[in-house]
């Protein structure tokens, strides 16, 4: 069976590698599973998805980046603190609640691994993608209440 995926988008612009500015659509994370599974653990499911995005709102809240710069600094052995502080800021920047799959994105994605792989131009995007697990999150009043929390 196709995986479900459910990503994160951010925008890109040809010759520029800082995530930060990118301005043309680009995959740059994602969440896979299986159909088989998605459809056994929905609630699991669900419940990731939630926990991943109560990250995402933990992180844009500004009296959490103390904590958040320490467990960068930590977990990516960063010696300086002020390079913690760069991803941080970076972060926050790609790290938003945009959480619904953009076919657009996801065209981009293809079109430049099918350079490597020519294979993948050939995957139909419409089966394998599915936005079901996100539009549960929206029509159950989680996504708008964390939107709320962030302002956005």
């Amino acid at each position: 069976m196709p995986p479900f995926c459910l990503t994160a988008s951010a925008r890109w612009r040809k010759g520029r590698a800082d995530a930060g500015e990118l301005k043309g659509a680009l995959q740059l994370t994602g969440l896979c599973a299986q159909r088989d599974f998605i459809n056994r653990a929905r609630d699991t499911s669900l419940h990731l998805i939630e926990g991943m995005v109560d990250a995402v709102v933990f992180l844009q809240d500004p009296k959490n980046k103390g904590k958040v710069v320490q467990t960068l600094k930590r977990h990516l052995r960063f010696e300086k603190t002020e390079d913690a502080e760069t991803s941080y800021d970076v972060l926050r920047r790609v790290a938003t609640l945009e959480v619904d799959l953009r076919r657009e994105a996801w065209k981009t994605t293809q079109r430049i691994l099918s350079q490597v792989n020519p294979k993948v131009a050939q995957a139909d995007l419409d089966q394998l993608l599915d936005r079901s697990l996100v539009a549960s999150l929206e029509d159950n009043g989680f996504l708008p209440a964390m939107r709320k929390k962030i302002g956005n």
